[in-house]
């Protein structure tokens, strides 16, 4: 196995990988799929109409969690940050980003500010922080989560 150094410290890189088997499959298509921390869960994006979508790891399971897209796993594996976008057809008219717990349904808003677009949030794995891309001036932000 290939070693890259990654800040001094050595680090694996694959050099291969197994033919692709198929997990999931919905008629309207999924994409975006993000694995949860320990790997047990694997959070997708469907279309406008199914939202997130989340399964075991294995693809049994499939349920619907409502309206949303960019699900990021926080580090407990019960709970994701995501966003749910607004567009007129063309550009993002606004989004709001929220996280929710995929066991119990509950969930919190965690932005909604009118002059910002958050997209594409990204959890620290020490679930403190989350950074995201604001489509309103194509900059990178971070906020530090409360609990």
């Amino acid at each position: 196995m290939a070693l890259l150094m990654c800040g001094g410290a050595a680090a694996a890189q694959p050099r291969s990988a197994s033919a692709p088997q198929l997990l999931l499959t919905t008629p309207t298509g999924l994409m975006a799929p993000v694995w949860s921390p320990d790997g047990s869960k694997i959070a997708v994006t469907g279309d406008n109409y199914t939202g997130i979508m989340v399964a075991n790891a294995d693809g049994t399971g499939l349920r619907s969690l409502g309206l949303g897209s960019n699900p990021s796993w926080l580090p407990d594996n019960e709970s994701i940050v995501y966003t749910v976008v607004k567009d007129n057809g063309q550009v993002y008219t606004s989004s709001t980003m929220l996280a929710m717990n995929v066991v119990s349904g509950e969930s919190v808003t965690l932005t909604s500010r009118t002059d910002m677009i958050p997209l594409t949030p990204a959890v620290s794995p020490d679930g403190t922080k989350v950074a995201f891309q604001n489509a309103a001036d194509q900059s990178i932000y971070v906020v530090t989560l409360k609990y």
